[in-house]
């Protein structure tokens, strides 16, 4: 409980000396062209696996403490944002299992589509267990194709760095180009560390004044520490994307994947597609839903990689001003390239995994104080070992 102390301790100084500037709790510091807003998250939940495991579950309660800053800058043609947090974890009983995590994130975006927007984006963060985060860190406007760390909770630093660029070429054509570096480093020395490297251009044409066609071309580079070359792949896409809409938005593209393997394992061609939307229904409900698919490398093996598929839905619905209840579900399958040991024998191995989660939370009259309720289950059906985890729990957060 120490740790946690001085996590809370940090906090409140943080606060402190950002109280220098002006704002009302709940709207932030404004300090000239800055926005700072201290945050604090304090849960407390129950897990019915907290390793995962197949046989023989080990359940405990744990106590989650989240501090951190969030910045914004704004002034002419110029943006950015700004984040960073430190995290420590304390289970009731189980001994060695008790963790600490720390990140950081910015995003900045300068100039004008009539001219150049340019826009570059980093991420450093060590994690461990699921990656809180993950998601407020995409960069550089392409998707990641490998190193997406799910296939392992163990403790991790993962690294990103991205930059893009758009420009209006003319009132109907559009173009933008990305690229991104992703690396995970595991702490265990049964894991294999894993980089990317990833570029792609992409036009669109406006076909409509609500949809524009797009045409994609991608390629990429995938390593490890135990592989003497690299993994190749290229993509070509095309697509429908939404345009001037507030109702609605989506971005839809497929197209053909060639992906050839390291030190001459052979090469995989298929179908590869990538969408998201979101459905603004009601006043009080959204919707957001998306599929993707890929190859990428894994770290349990040397030399193999795995195909993967994943499907996801959202919804957020606001009860009242005060209360907001959400959910989402996902579906993930990842089909190993080459067969793996497991108990003696070869085995063709595939993860068919799927996880719910329902929260409420309501915002107290001060604003600046959210109470929030959180459940999740997670199924993991695989011929190398199941398993399935249950957490539910009660937090408050705190935002200056």
């Amino acid at each position: 409980m120490k740790i946690q102390k001085s996590v809370v301790i940090a906090w409140l100084f943080v606060v402190a000396v950002s109280a220098i500037g002006f704002g009302q709790p709940g709207d932030g510091i404004h300090m000239g062209q800055w926005v700072l807003s201290p945050f604090m998250d304090v849960g407390g939940f129950y897990d019915s696996n907290i390793r995962q495991e197949p046989e023989g579950p080990q359940e405990d309660m744990f106590l989650d403490t989240t501090i951190g800053l969030r910045a914004g800058y704004t002034a002419f043609n110029l943006d950015g944002n700004m984040m960073g947090f430190l995290s420590s974890r304390t289970y009731v009983e189980t001994e060695g299992e008790d963790f600490n995590v720390a990140g950081e994130m910015f995003r900045v975006k300068h100039g004008t589509r009539e001219e150049v927007l340019l826009e570059l984006s980093q991420s450093l963060r060590r994690v461990e267990d699921i990656d809180v985060y993950g998601a407020e860190a995409a960069v550089g406007g392409v998707s990641p194709d490998s190193v997406m760390d799910a296939v392992t909770r163990s403790r991790r630093d993962v690294n990103q760095v991205g930059l893009s660029a758009g420009r209006t070429l003319t009132d109907k054509m559009d173009m933008d180009a990305g690229y991104r570096f992703d690396s995970v480093g595991y702490d265990r020395s049964d894991l294999l560390d894993l980089h990317s490297h990833v570029a792609q251009i992409e036009v669109a044409q406006c076909l409509t004044d609500k949809t524009a066609g797009f045409v994609t071309l991608k390629g990429g580079a995938q390593g490890g520490e135990a592989l003497s070359g690299s993994a190749e792949y290229y993509a070509a896409w095309l697509g429908f994307k939404t345009k001037g809409t507030d109702k609605m938005s989506y971005k839809a593209g497929g197209g053909v994947q060639r992906y050839h393997r390291p030190e001459d394992q052979g090469e995989e061609t298929g179908f590869n597609f990538d969408a998201s939307g979101t459905w603004l229904a009601t006043d009080k409900l959204t919707v957001q839903g998306g599929a993707r698919n890929g190859i990428q490398l894994v770290p349990m093996y040397e030399d193999n990689a795995a195909a993967f598929s994943i499907f996801w839905m959202g919804g957020t619905y606001r009860m009242a001003p005060s209360v907001v209840l959400s959910g989402n579900g996902a579906c993930r399958v990842d089909d190993y390239l080459d067969p793996v040991p497991y108990n003696g024998a070869v085995v063709d191995r595939v993860d068919r995994g799927v996880a719910v989660r329902v929260r409420a939370d309501y915002l107290v009259p001060a604003r600046f104080m959210k109470v929030y309720a959180d459940a999740s289950y997670e199924l993991v059906d695989s011929n190398v070992g199941d398993y399935d985890e249950t957490r539910a729990g009660f937090g408050v957060q705190f935002q200056y």
